[in-house]
């Protein structure tokens, strides 16, 4: 069962992956990104049309948010196949995953807040909207532990095949590289470092939609493998 576990739970993290950007695409149409130097009264004169798409985006990002703990619990799981009796980066990287769980939960709080009373007074409209998206662009440093963690174990793995081929390591180091300019949304409000810039924002939607592109494959290789070897070993 433990076999079908795990592919449940990398199922999960497709689903992650669709429904967020479901919740902020076409239910809360927030990409692209409000500007950072727009007030209270027009962030709520944006978004006032759509107060139900919005609200109804924040239950299906809760869901989404959650799917990512089985998610991680699989990639530990093929992680400390490699690393054997002593998994510290399986367990960092897992923990990691719990940290993305809560940093990508936060937002559709926040959002919930924001626009749960359109009525309310515009600074602190401008006030919970600043620290939603300089939550949302700012949650990068989790994701950069579990894919550091993920590259140094792959680089580890000297079997035949291994779980993480070494294009995928080098890519995961770059990506954690890519997405770390997230962290200097809190000092701009224009430009290609706000929350709503080139390197900010999009590169790391883009980046993001690679990474897990490259890696949902390769866990469902990694789980037929393990699969097999088991059936192989019953079978001696």
């Amino acid at each position: 069962m433990h076999i079908q576990y795990q592919r449940f739970g990398v199922w999960c993290g497709i689903a992650f992956y669709f429904l967020f950007f479901i919740a902020c695409w076409p239910l809360a149409k927030f990409i692209p990104p409000p500007s950072p130097t727009l007030s209270g009264a027009e962030i709520m004169e944006m978004y006032k049309g759509n107060l139900f798409g919005i609200r109804f985006s924040v239950t299906v990002g809760y869901l989404a948010a959650l799917l990512i703990i089985p998610w991680s619990a699989t990639l530990a799981i093929q992680m400390a196949r490699i690393e054997g009796r002593f998994p510290m980066m399986t367990l960092i990287a897992f923990g990691a995953g719990i940290a993305d769980a809560v940093a990508f939960y936060l937002p559709f709080i926040f959002w919930a807040a924001t626009f749960y009373r359109p009525e309310r007074a515009p600074e602190l409209v401008q006030l919970l909207n600043d620290m939603t998206w300089l939550e949302f662009v700012m949650l990068y440093a989790p994701f950069v532990m579990q894919t550091v963690a993920i590259a140094v174990v792959g680089f580890s793995d000297k079997s035949a095949t291994p779980t993480f081929p070494r294009w995928f390591c080098f890519l995961s180091v770059w990506i954690s590289v890519l997405i770390l300019p997230g962290g200097l949304a809190v000092f701009f409000k224009t430009g290609p470092f706000a929350w709503n810039g080139l390197f900010a924002f999009w590169i790391p939607i883009v980046v993001f939609t690679i990474y897990y592109s490259a890696l949902f494959p390769l866990a469902f290789k990694a789980i037929k493998r393990q699969e097999i070897e088991e059936s192989a070993a019953k079978m001696r």
